[in-house]
């Protein structure tokens, strides 16, 4: 395996981790956050919006390194869509009850 194959497979492993944590409740935050949209102190959709484009670049880190390419240019959003619905029908419901909305 290449240099460049480890470090994609590492990071869709790190991808994979996030996004399976956030189904959980636990959010993985950098320690200085450049912007002020996503805190640690605030879950919500942001939340699932980040679980979801994490997972959907693991997906495709996965195809890639599997030498499998798209079927079409929409298959990037549909693969999004999927994993925002996923992750949004396990997460929200959970946040709204513990009072945790963003």
């Amino acid at each position: 395996m290449s240099v460049r194959k480890g470090l994609l497979a590492l990071a869709m492993v790190s991808f994979i981790v996030v996004g399976l944590m956030s189904l959980l409740g636990y959010d993985v935050y950098l320690p200085g956050t450049v912007f002020d949209e996503l805190q640690a102190t605030e879950t919500g959709r942001l939340a699932v919006i980040r679980a979801a484009a994490f997972l959907t670049m693991a997906f495709f880190i996965f195809r890639h390194l599997r030498n499998k390419r798209p079927l079409s240019s929409v298959a990037p959003v549909q693969v999004f869509v999927n994993f925002l619905i996923l992750i949004g029908l396990f997460r929200l419901p959970f946040d709204f009850f513990t009072g945790k909305t963003g």
